[in-house]
């Protein structure tokens, strides 16, 4: 058994001051994932920091039985040298009927997420592997934010239980060899998905439900429900047949964020990764991907071509429909901008040139 003098001299090897290694001692810190801390995982055990639990179904009868509680360690193999070397593994079904991990602490209107290898797809077994998310207890019903794979495919999904994106054209072509980054930020109007830093998702999550529209640059999705503003973070394996996980403590994170964050978005050729700065029109109209403006109080939006044109903003109604908000004159190479009112679930821009060919050089929105 580490006591507390051995574990006072493991912290300090660590690099973490006195006042730090005070408040860890104290359980000060317990829970909390911030990058500051996250050593603290090569000193104390993994159950102060997550519940973990291993429920099996018994194929014939339908009787669960709880296998485990609290024994992570058990599962999820932790190299203190390397940390590419960690992985979890847990048993396969129907050992495995649900397997799930959750931090001690949740968070307000949180960000995070997991620096990881993935399974290879298809994945064995007839239910989800749900690789990082936020959840406000066991059952999506009461709202459920997360990176989920079943089958073959990858997901974002939303609050409801029905409300999933399929993002698998999203993944890195490497996603099973190499480690990448999976970012979710849970916002007041809007949950945000990341991979390696590049926006791949925004779900709509006020109950408001549409078509989803697909990337590229980035799928936007409704939800059916409001759901949740406060949640601990997750893995879980539910009748998923997966051999190792692999990411590591370190490179799991979660911390409160901000219910309402300043996003400044460049507008994209619509279900293109082009964006409309630096894109010249030969002909016609050119319309941009959609932008989630919804919960935004300030929306400003920015426009530049070095010809005269004419534009048409059109908002996405509650109903589901896009609809004429107003339209505009710009001058050639002149900066035209426009302050939104009112609320609107999605915003896009169509762009006419009165001459072709036009360069477009500015074309974003802000929104704060």
């Amino acid at each position: 058994m580490v006591v507390k003098e051995d574990l006072r001299n493991a912290l300090k090897e660590l690099g973490l001051t006195e006042t730090d290694i005070d408040q860890a001692l104290a359980g000060k810190l317990a829970g909390s994932f911030g990058p500051l801390y996250a050593n603290k995982y090569r000193a104390i055990p993994l159950d102060e920091f997550f519940y973990s639990y291993l429920v099996y179904k018994d194929p014939t009868t339908g009787a669960k039985t709880i296998l485990d509680k609290q024994r992570l360690s058990t599962y999820w193999y932790v190299d203190n040298l390397n940390w590419q070397n960690s992985y979890i593994a847990p048993p396969s079904p129907p050992q495995n009927h649900f397997f799930a991990i959750y931090t001690r602490n949740s968070w307000k209107y949180p960000w995070g997420g997991v620096y990881a290898k993935l399974p290879a797809l298809p994945l064995s077994g007839s239910g989800p592997f749900d690789l990082f998310g936020f959840e406000p207890g066991s059952g999506s019903e009461w709202g459920l934010i997360a990176y989920w794979m079943g089958g073959s495919k990858f997901y974002a999904h939303c609050d409801g239980g029905d409300k999933s994106m399929d993002l698998t054209s999203s993944l890195p072509s490497d996603y099973s060899t190499a480690v990448h980054r999976y970012m979710i930020k849970v916002n007041r109007p809007t949950a945000e998905f990341y991979i390696d830093g590049v926006l791949v998702a925004v779900a709509i999550r006020q109950g408001i439900s549409f078509t989803s529209i697909s990337g590229p640059p980035y799928a936007v999705f409704g939800t059916t429900m409001k759901g949740f503003d406060e949640a601990p973070a997750f893995i879980e394996f539910n009748y998923a047949s997966v051999d190792k996980y692999r990411t590591d403590p370190i490179q799991f994170r979660a911390m409160d964020g901000d219910p309402l964050p300043p996003r400044a978005y460049p507008l994209y050729l619509a279900g293109s990764s082009t964006k409309f700065a630096g894109y010249s029109v030969a002909s016609g109209s050119v319309t941009s991907h959609p932008v989630p403006t919804f919960g935004y109080a300030g929306k400003i939006l920015y426009f530049m071509a070095n010809q005269a044109g004419t534009l048409l903003i059109e908002v996405l109604t509650p109903t589901g429909n896009w609809r004429t908000y107003d339209t505009d004159t710009v001058l050639a190479n002149t900066l035209w901008w426009y302050k939104m009112t009112g609320d609107a679930v999605l915003a896009r821009l169509t762009f006419t040139p009165s001459t072709y060919p036009c360069t477009i050089s500015e074309a974003g929105i802000c929104l704060s």
